[in-house]
């Protein structure tokens, strides 16, 4: 109340535009929102990440007189958020650039998605339809039969690390 500014002054300099727009939008469209950003604790200095749903309140003549809304420390879901995308990069980038096979199957055999070295094996681009296929069909025929043990073993025990499947 003392400092009617104090909020908008402990938002994150990156963050302004979006707020503003944002605020701009819930007074023009009459709409509630939710919006993200970062704001300055004021005594330690540190940036938080913020989630705040605005709901406006109208009059009869339907002009905003008022907003309401409640805002929550979204900081360690932000940070979880992070981690976890570094490590989807961190998959994506072995996955894309690793010399072994990699193959990503359904419980029935359909090829899902398979890294370059697998689709160069079976002289594909990755652009092909290589998810058309099924791991059957590019088996070589002497392991074709333990396939279906391979799946099994899924099944059972959520897991069957090891098998080798195409022999080259």
């Amino acid at each position: 109340v003392n400092d009617p500014e104090l909020w908008f002054n402990l938002l994150h300099p990156d963050d302004v535009p979006a707020v503003v727009d944002s605020t701009r939008k819930i007074f023009q469209e009459k709409q509630s929102l939710t919006r993200v950003y970062r704001l300055r604790h004021k005594h330690t200095g540190q940036y938080r990440w913020m989630e705040d749903h605005i709901v406006p309140r109208l009059d009869d003549a339907g002009t905003v007189v008022a907003t309401f809304g409640v805002a929550r420390d979204i900081t360690e879901r932000r940070r979880a958020e992070d981690a976890l995308r570094e490590s989807e990069d961190r998959y994506r980038d072995l996955f894309e650039h690793s010399q072994n096979l990699i193959c990503i199957h359904d419980l029935q055999g359909n090829i899902l998605s398979a890294n370059p070295a697998f689709a160069e094996l079976l002289d594909f681009s990755v652009n092909d339809n290589i998810t058309k296929m099924n791991l059957r069909d590019v088996l070589a025929p002497e392991v074709r039969d333990q396939f279906d043990a391979y799946i099994a073993a899924i099944r059972r025990d959520g897991t069957a690390s090891g098998l080798a499947l195409i022999q080259t």
